[in-house]
């Protein structure tokens, strides 16, 4: 699932509701049987079951930008526990699924935020 939206639409109040950053003002969410409520302290207990299955990425991000976009994928895959023997097909994989292929060597500094 991927929520995209422009400014003001409600994206990143729902995606830091379902994360636990927001409290949630009614009903709940569920994604792969772990659930969030209303109820923060509730939201922190589920938190770690959605580890690995929802991620967020704010427009200003912690990205640093002295890294192209192969170093930084090959960073995210080391951080997501993919081992080393499927690190490369799997960075590969995404570089092709996002037709990254010309931005690979890419400094992110030099990519549009769009």
């Amino acid at each position: 699932m991927v929520v995209l939206g422009s400014n003001s639409c409600g994206s990143t109040s729902l995606i830091q509701s379902v994360l636990g950053v927001n409290s949630i003002v009614g009903g709940k969410v569920f994604i792969k049987g772990a659930g969030t409520s209303g109820q923060l302290k509730e939201n922190y207990k589920q938190f770690h079951k959605l580890h690995g299955i929802v991620g967020y990425q704010p427009q200003r991000s912690s990205i640093d930008n002295s890294l192209t976009v192969l170093q930084h994928l090959t960073l995210f895959s080391n951080l997501s526990g993919i081992s080393n023997e499927n690190r490369d097909s799997e960075v590969e994989a995404i570089v092709k699924a996002c037709c990254l292929d010309d931005l690979r060597d890419v400094n992110t500094d030099k990519l549009t935020s769009g």
